[in-house]
């Protein structure tokens, strides 16, 4: 008998009529940035839980910024025996030592959680929030972190390092989750995330965090929204808040800093290049229309005045999109007076410069350190 046969009789049924259960007693359903560090082993002769099932794991806690680390024995069966159970053993053995004496020279913050918080009176499960703060905070600030993924894919739970990272330096870390296209318009994405900061600032005193000091941070389509948010100041005057609270921004790699900007750069590259245009690029996900373009982009909204926070530009330095656009939005709030630093990362891709976020001896990760250190004096 094998697990599709034993688990509709633990579970009370079958996927059809029990997926709830099902959904509840998968372990992979339950990762979260702060699961404990985890070794997986598993044979590839297993008759009776598919190997897939550990890579599958083993992703997901690699995605949440978990340590995880896997052993693969070639041809062990379900159970190991013999040689396949002396080196499961040495490798248990060596990865408990090695995680007992990781806790014992880090001596990292106890971290409180509170994951799938509603923000808005809605059951729509992107319409949640998670929060991570050292235990026993008290006034401390706050990153409010928006996900990735083109607006159309993407999760709160993709963060990576940042969580402990944050919550060791001393901050209270919130992710937040936002509705996506198709589902809705861009314009109910914008609305998304400030009820999501409404909330914040209602509640966040409740988990230690101080609502008068938010940094504001997303990576990729997350980076649009930060650097919106943080200048286009109606979206939060909906909510009845102000850019006062927000003490500074850092978009990580984002390109749609100025919509008409990257339009024109993607459809010229596919049109002289003689590439078939995309059916779903930013012209379509922005809404066909140019005065939603134009409105759409961070840079048209940059005022004096207007109490916008400083700003740090992180960015691919050998992206040609987001270091065009970084520098786009640098000139422009440099121009109205508004503090900004732009850093270049360098030997990285859009992917890794978020993922590493958080990771010790990383110079972007030193230099959003450092701009939050010196934004929160």
């Amino acid at each position: 008998m094998d697990a599709a046969e034993v688990l509709p009789l633990w579970l009370g049924g079958n996927l059809d009529t029990a997926l709830e259960k099902h959904i509840a007693a998968s372990p992979l359903n339950w990762v979260t940035p702060v699961s404990a560090p985890t070794l997986i082993l598993h044979g590839t002769a297993d008759k009776y839980v598919a190997y897939e099932q550990s890579i599958w794991l083993r992703d997901r806690l690699k995605n949440s910024g978990v340590h995880v680390e896997m052993l693969t024995l070639e041809g062990a069966d379900h159970g190991f025996k013999g040689a396949d159970a002396e080196k499961a053993d040495m490798a248990m053995f060596a990865f408990l030592d090695q995680q007992l004496k990781l806790n014992r020279e880090q001596g990292r913050a106890k971290m409180r959680t509170k994951l799938d918080v509603p923000y808005a009176d809605s059951t729509n499960p992107r319409q949640k929030l998670d929060i991570y703060a050292p235990e026993g905070a008290q006034k401390l600030p706050v990153v409010f972190w928006i996900h990735g993924g083109g607006w159309e894919t993407g999760d709160r739970t993709s963060v990576q390092l940042k969580p402990t990272a944050f919550v060791d330096k001393g901050f209270v870390f919130v992710s937040t989750g936002y509705r996506l296209l198709p589902e809705v318009e861009m314009v109910d994405i914008f609305h998304d995330i400030a009820k999501s900061m409404h909330w914040v600032h209602e509640h966040i005193a409740d988990y230690g965090g101080d609502p008068n000091r938010i940094l504001v941070m997303g990576h990729s389509a997350g980076a649009q929204l930060a650097a919106l948010i943080s200048i286009d100041d109606r979206y939060l005057k909906a909510e009845n808040l102000s850019l006062d609270m927000i003490k500074g921004c850092v978009p990580v790699d984002g390109d749609t800093y100025d919509v008409p900007a990257i339009i024109e750069t993607a459809e010229t590259r596919w049109r002289v290049h003689g590439l078939p245009p995309s059916k779903w690029g930013h012209r379509e996900k922005f809404s066909k229309d140019p005065a939603k373009h134009f409105d759409y982009s961070a840079v048209n909204h940059i005022e004096k005045g207007k109490g916008i926070p400083p700003f740090l530009i992180l960015h691919v330095a050998d992206h040609p999109d987001t270091s065009a656009q970084a520098q786009r939005l640098e000139n422009a709030l440099r121009k109205a007076g508004i503090t900004v630093k732009r850093f270049a990362a360098r030997e990285t891709n859009h992917s890794k410069l978020n993922e590493r976020l958080g990771q010790p001896g990383d110079a972007p990760t030193q230099a959003m350190f450092d701009f939050a250190a010196e934004v929160l004096k």
